[in-house]
């Protein structure tokens, strides 16, 4: 009896050991699945670095960027709410170059790492990652309560440096090209966009779309105006002195683009005027120094005279 007994008790024992062994074993493969479970959103994969990427193609080449290597991209950068801040789309070399550089502790530098010539993605990262990575600096104000900063990039090619140079000489010549076409450019959108306007020596083509009586601009006066930058394509390139107005002292040097200053002294409070600067009147044959504008390319601005005083 007593080995029966002993028996009974060691089988029921035994049972609870397996089923306590299953239980632990049904958690650990729970636990364990969590852990590999790939999370995605809206198609977006969150990657080991925590940037959500979702490859939209898939190259020919097999070729990846290394250290100090050039970079040729197609890009287009996006606020949260999904507005373009920067875009490779104007510039006269097809894209803009980035200098490859060390991957340690900058999880997009090292998801680009991987990426071939050909390869295209949209990415979805921490501004914070973003601007220290790309621009070297802090998140501006424009991205201030953002969690995210969208990203379209395409790798066009990888370059060393003499073949960066040889390529720029090819695309300067371009350049020349675009120069040469420019007035031809700016009359045939005058023509199409504006049908009545003012030409101030011949070089700067402006129309009012408001008119005033009120306190003309003029030198040494405090002026508080907005305005709103675009290519000849109405791109919206700037804002940021229309959603937050600009005050200066009009005539003194550096407060304005060339032409803005000039047109600035034809109005009035209150007045509104838009404007197509010709290159030599914006940003010269050099373009902007982040390479946004690119060389000898007019642009149109709308402007407003909020104050005058």
């Amino acid at each position: 009896m007593l080995n029966n007994k002993f028996s009974f008790f060691s089988i029921r024992l035994s049972f609870c050991f397996s089923l306590k062994a299953l239980f632990i074993f049904i958690i650990c493969v729970a636990l364990f699945s969590c852990k590999k479970t790939v999370k995605t959103v809206g198609g977006f994969t969150l990657n080991d670095d925590n940037i959500y990427v979702r490859y939209c193609e898939i190259g020919d080449e097999d070729e990846t960027p290394e250290k100090n290597d050039w970079l040729l991209l197609n890009v287009n950068y996006k606020t949260q709410n999904d507005s373009v801040f920067f875009t490779s789309r104007h510039h006269s070399w097809n894209g803009y170059f980035f200098k490859f550089g060390e991957t340690k502790n900058k999880p997009l530098l090292k998801f680009m790492e991987k990426m071939a010539v050909g390869d295209s993605a949209q990415i979805m990262l921490n501004p914070v990652i973003f601007f220290n990575e790309i621009f070297d600096s802090g998140s501006p104000d424009f991205v201030a309560g953002d969690s995210i900063v969208k990203i379209e990039m395409k790798l066009m090619a990888i370059m060393e440096g003499d073949e960066k140079l040889v390529y720029e000489e090819s695309k300067r010549l371009e350049c020349g090209r675009k120069k040469d076409k420019e007035r031809q450019t700016i009359q045939e959108y005058a023509n199409k966009k504006f049908k009545q306007f003012v030409s101030i020596n011949d070089q700067l083509i402006y129309k009012k779309t408001k008119y005033t009586n009120d306190s003309l601009v003029k030198k040494g006066k405090q002026v508080s105006v907005r305005f709103r930058g675009f290519f000849l394509d109405d791109f919206l390139f700037d804002q940021s002195c229309y959603e937050k107005p600009f005050d200066f002292t009009y005539g003194s040097e550096g407060q304005l683009l060339p032409g803005l200053q000039i047109v600035l002294k034809e109005m009035r409070k209150g007045e509104v005027a838009k404007i197509i600067l010709p290159s030599q009147l914006a940003f010269g044959e050099e373009g902007s120094s982040n390479g946004f504008i690119p060389p000898h390319t007019p642009l149109v601005y709308e402007m407003e005279v909020l104050n005058v005083k």
